[in-house]
């Protein structure tokens, strides 16, 4: 019977002192992406977190406009949002402390086509 209960306390002990996932050193980046006028800019901007080293973590939006990047270390990042159609947006030295939790929204504002920087193109 002793040796039962060993065995279940050599299986128990190990699970009890796991480390778990929300120890609150990691933090987020998370936002929303509009467009100039403030509409949502939904499904379809890229979103990608660069770290010092050269490591980068990439999303989506969803259909809403939102992203949401877990897990990151305390430090400095490089943030690029992207959308077709418009300008991609960059926020270099973007500092991250541990267990921070950051709400960035971008705006993005639209591509200037050809026609914009030449005001002497004629449409035939």
């Amino acid at each position: 019977m002793r040796s039962i209960l060993a065995v279940l306390c050599l299986l128990i002990l190990p699970v009890g002192m796991a480390p778990t996932q929300s120890s609150g050193t990691t933090g987020s980046i998370s936002g929303t992406v509009y467009d100039e006028k403030g509409a949502i800019i939904d499904s379809g901007a890229k979103i990608e977190i660069k770290d010092a080293d050269g490591g980068s973590q990439r999303t989506d939006t969803d259909a809403q406009g939102n992203f949401n990047i877990p897990g990151l270390e305390a430090g400095t990042y490089t943030v690029i949002v992207s959308a077709s159609g418009y300008q991609p947006f960059e926020k270099d030295d973007f500092e991250l402390r541990e267990g921070d939790d950051v709400n960035l929204d971008v705006n993005l504002t639209p591509e200037k086509s050809d026609s914009d920087n030449n005001p002497n193109t004629s449409q035939e």
